[in-house]
């Protein structure tokens, strides 16, 4: 059944695209395209600040703070040596590396806290003497430590622990 007002659509549609060459009696052939754009990044990094970025304040040039924090030579027994708590609140990265010096195997093990009073256990990794070893948090809590201990009773090592973070300064 003819349809005039679905004529007149599909005319205006044949105007507003491009269309190929056609005889009188046939239909053009129609080009569309549903490509989209890429969409942009909400966050762009550029290498070297500008001064007109920092005065519009815009989001193109992250200041990045490291922190760094190193406990060496530290004694660790058959019973758990806490390290002090680590404010991780503000820090967008952070992890701990854990060489073990000594010749006794020890356990290292990231405890993370609301209140610097109790604790939880979060990533625990066994060290072989002369090793090192990075642990990342997998939760989130305000607070963070590092606890060594060796595996066997009677026996002692020595560790250095690096706590390593970053976050931003904006």
């Amino acid at each position: 059944m003819f349809d005039p007002s679905r004529t007149v659509y599909l005319n205006r549609l044949i105007r507003s695209t491009t269309a190929t060459p056609h005889a009188p009696n046939e239909l053009p052939s129609l080009s569309i395209s549903s490509h989209k754009a890429p969409a942009k990044p909400k966050f762009l990094a550029c290498k070297k600040p500008t001064k007109k970025c920092h005065k519009k304040k815009k989001k193109c040039c992250p200041k990045l703070t490291f922190t760094e924090r190193s406990y060496n030579d530290i004694p660790v027994l058959d019973t758990w040596t806490r390290l002090p708590y680590q404010d991780t609140s503000l820090q967008t990265t952070y992890s701990y590396a854990v060489t073990n010096q000594g010749l006794a195997q020890i356990i290292a093990q990231i405890q993370v806290s609301a209140d610097c009073k109790h604790a939880a256990e979060d990533v625990t990794v066994q060290v072989h003497p002369g090793e090192t070893v990075v642990l990342v948090p997998l939760r989130f809590l305000k607070y963070t430590r590092c606890c060594l201990k060796t595996t066997q009773t009677s026996t002692q090592s020595l560790c250095n622990v690096y706590y390593q973070a970053q976050s931003n300064s904006r």
